[in-house]
């Protein structure tokens, strides 16, 4: 059973089969353990379309950076972590304006945040990435991937805490057919560690790849959907703090439907890996997940997060050190729109609760990102939403 969260002001919408006005979150069906801390944010509201906003918690700086796409621009601004307040404002990280899709990692070795993002602006898609300092200066862009005719696309990157080194994943368009997934090792000044590696090469397409950091073992999981059995599943490979593959590929999850969009975590508590992604087992989507040990090998079967009658869609995934516990969010039309949905999981990665409405208005709300704030026991997740008309990047901070 769902439980809603919706605030309105001012406004009626139709929640779970009523009309509710009210200046409050509204709670129904029991109680949940993710708890909504304030109303949704408006983190931009330019004017100009913003889209495909990622999230990084600084810890030393009780911050927030998030990125997103304006007008063909990577841009960035800063919140503080306890009201999402903004202390920085909206600032231009991308030299082009032919750039999408960023994502960012704060770097606690160096105090600083690593943003990487796709650029069209030499004809194909190549990955590009920045340094960003704490108060949101640009201090180095440099360029990941430039095959020439080829595109590079999708970037993700994980930091690793213990050296400040940081790993890049991409899909990388192969001279043959279809795509394949490679990594970069970088130092902290961004500098190249390690050459591109190749993690998979299967002639079918690989993308959407995703990566943690396993502190523990100083090691990297990286996941992909792959299409090597005639529908796209869930592959990955762990790699070791200098790039090098210590596994084969590890098929997660091979069941005999769709699987897209992988996103992964690491329980530092339980020292295994949680892996979530969208399934289309039952003919609409869920959201489907499994565990990954340390060594590579699946620790038990997949399991439903969540899959009901309606569609749940592109998955993000975090996990807390403060309560040893995950939060995934998604896509989910269950009443009638997009709307942002989330669920707090245990160590392991079992729902415990109901699922959570995240976003306030009955419009479009697309492609949420979550970060943990391991101070606080606290997350922000982001999303963007075309209310009242434009798009804006949104947020909400929940614990």
């Amino acid at each position: 059973m769902r439980q809603v969260a919706s605030i309105l002001i001012g406004l009626g919408l139709l929640v779970a089969g009523c009309y509710v006005e009210s200046s409050d979150w509204v709670w129904a069906h029991g109680g949940g353990p993710i708890t909504p801390i304030n109303y949704n944010i408006e983190v931009t509201s330019s004017g100009t379309d913003e889209w495909y906003s990622c999230c990084a918690h600084n810890p030393d700086r009780g911050e927030y950076m998030v990125v997103y796409e304006a007008g063909g621009q990577i841009m960035g601004t800063i919140l503080e972590d306890y009201r999402g307040s903004v202390v920085v404002s909206p600032f231009s990280i991308s030299i082009s304006t032919s750039c999408q899709y960023p994502r960012v990692a704060y770097n606690p070795y160096s105090d600083e945040y690593v943003v990487v993002w796709e650029d069209w602006s030499g004809g194909d898609a190549d990955i590009w990435g920045a340094r960003v300092d704490a108060d949101g200066n640009v201090l180095l862009l440099f360029e990941v991937t430039a095959q020439a005719g080829l595109d590079e696309r999708e970037p993700r990157l994980a930091t690793d805490t213990y050296s400040g080194h940081f790993l890049i994943v991409w899909d990388e368009e192969s001279v043959g057919s279809g795509t394949d997934i490679a990594c970069q090792l970088y130092e902290n000044d961004a500098d190249a560690a390690s050459s591109v590696v190749l993690l998979c090469v299967n002639s079918a397409d690989q993308q959407s790849a995703d990566v943690a950091y396993n502190s523990d073992d100083r090691e990297y999981l990286v996941v992909w959907m792959d299409a090597r059995n005639g529908d796209y599943d869930v592959y990955g490979r762990i790699v070791n703090s200098s790039a090098v593959p210590v596994t084969s590929e590890i098929p997660i999850c091979d069941d005999p439907a769709d699987q897209f969009f992988p996103a992964v975590a690491y329980s530092t508590y339980q020292d295994l890996y949680l892996v979530v992604w969208e399934d289309y087992r039952y003919g609409d989507s869920g959201i489907y997940a499994r565990r990954v040990d340390y060594y590579g090998a699946l620790f038990g079967d997949d399991f439903p997060i969540f899959d009901d009658a309606n569609n749940q869609r592109n998955p993000a995934l975090a996990y807390n050190t403060a309560c040893d516990g995950f939060i995934v969010v998604w896509e989910d039309d269950y009443n009638g729109n997009w709307d942002i949905w989330g669920v707090a999981l245990d160590s392991y990665g079992s729902p415990y609760g109901d699922a959570v409405l995240l976003s306030d208005y009955a419009v479009s709300n697309l492609r949420p990102a979550v970060a943990p704030n391991c101070r606080d026991n606290e997350y922000l997740i982001t999303w963007h939403c075309n209310y009242p008309g434009d798009w804006d990047i949104y947020a909400q901070l929940v614990q």
